[in-house]
């Protein structure tokens, strides 16, 4: 074939090619007609347009404004910037919620139709997700993102000073790591209300989390707390659990019809559930590293009233009681169904006891062998960390 006949067919199959990628673009982003398709790529083309830089993508000049420290200790920074990093994992783990949610939805109202996806054998194509394979992949993220938010407490726990933290959060009053509210989304998200309520003083239901702002007993602030965060969230956390019902994590393992596929599902969400409970037990390691013998959190709450913590005589062998680990407000079982003839309280004090070799495997599966002495600090009890 002569030099300038295939320079043509090579002209003429680039713009086959280049029609195929305009085609693509249209159908993807709905465009109604090709002016609309026009109109972005001489956007594109336009001078003025100088392309997508890493600090606009990542915002790194507003991310990095956002640290406001009360005091002039620089160990407050480590504490703002790590509880921002959880607030950031909530947002990943509500997502994943959301998606899953989302398959059950009717295909016209779907969010997250193109997340259902998979690439096929040849990577050419797309194919759906079946039923499972959207558990197993919003489930799995889920529990990768609790894995790393424990393994990452070891940034509070070994890497601030206690000198300087029992300083600068008594600026802090009366905030309190109570009012994270996307932690409560996730609770509400994952189980019916009902299994997140217990019984007051006065014998009526109430969350447990206020619960503890209710109970302690600096009343004033404990109060101002509860009040600040209910005015502020109330009425988001209330439209969050009239959508959610019937559509909780829990609700939407019921209503799988296949046997097979609920069975595949369970130990996944039961290890959701054992992974919250394993960072709230984290959070109790740090809280006793750094403020020992306070009988209230930052903020004024009554901590063990939302945050595990053991009897301190469920060792005692004289004890018929000694299962009974938590108080009965702390007994906040997520999927009650799962534990239904079994000794969930057993399993929770087991739980605690293997807690510093959990942590220890997370930071390892994390950082590697190349940090041994991290590893063992982690894997160290603390003492009267659990009391």
């Amino acid at each position: 074939m002569e030099p300038k006949m295939q320079e043509i067919l090579d002209t003429i199959k680039a713009q086959c090619h280049f029609q195929e990628i305009l085609n693509k673009i249209k159908e993807q982003y709905q465009f109604q007609n090709d002016k609309e398709l026009m109109g972005l790529l001489e956007g594109l083309a336009s001078s003025e347009n100088k392309g997508v830089t890493y600090w606009d993508y990542i915002e790194t000049d507003t991310l990095l404004s956002l640290q406001k420290p009360k005091t002039n200790y620089p160990d407050e920074n480590i504490f703002i910037i790590y509880h921002q990093t959880c607030e950031l994992y909530f947002k990943l783990i509500i997502q994943e919620i959301e998606r899953l949610n989302d398959f059950y939805e009717p295909v016209e109202k779907r969010h997250y139709a193109i997340l259902h996806q998979k690439f096929s054998k040849d990577k050419k194509s797309t194919v759906k997700l079946n039923q499972l394979e959207v558990w197993e992949e919003c489930i799995g993220r889920i529990n990768r993102y609790w894995k790393t938010l424990i393994a990452s407490f070891d940034v509070l726990k070994s890497g601030l000073s206690s000198a300087e933290f029992m300083v600068f959060r008594n600026s802090l009053i009366p905030a309190s790591g109570f009012q994270t509210y996307q932690f409560r989304i996730i609770e509400i998200m994952l189980t019916p209300f009902e299994n997140l309520q217990v019984l007051d003083s006065n014998n009526q239901d109430v969350l447990y989390w206020q619960k503890g702002a209710m109970q302690n007993t600096n009343k004033e602030k404990a109060s101002k707390l509860l009040l600040n965060f209910s005015q502020k969230y109330d009425t988001m956390l209330s439209g969050i659990v009239d959508s959610y019902n019937g559509k909780t994590v829990l609700d939407r393992y019921k209503a799988i019809k296949d046997v097979a596929i609920q069975t595949a599902v369970r130990p996944l969400i039961e290890r959701t559930e054992e992974l919250m409970l394993l960072w709230k037990i984290a959070h109790m390691h740090m809280i006793f590293r750094h403020i020992p013998n306070t009988e209230s959190a930052t903020g004024g709450t009554d901590y063990t009233n939302y945050l595990p913590q053991l009897r301190e005589d469920w060792k005692d062998e004289s004890k018929k009681d000694k299962h009974e680990v938590f108080n009965k407000h702390q007994q906040v079982i997520y999927f009650p169904e799962f534990w239904r003839g079994r000794q969930h309280n057993q399993y929770i004090a087991d739980l605690i006891t293997k807690l510093p070799g959990e942590i220890a495997k997370m930071v390892d599966d994390m950082y590697g062998k190349e940090n041994p002495s991290q590893v063992k600090r982690m894997a160290e009890t603390e003492d009267k960390a659990v009391v």
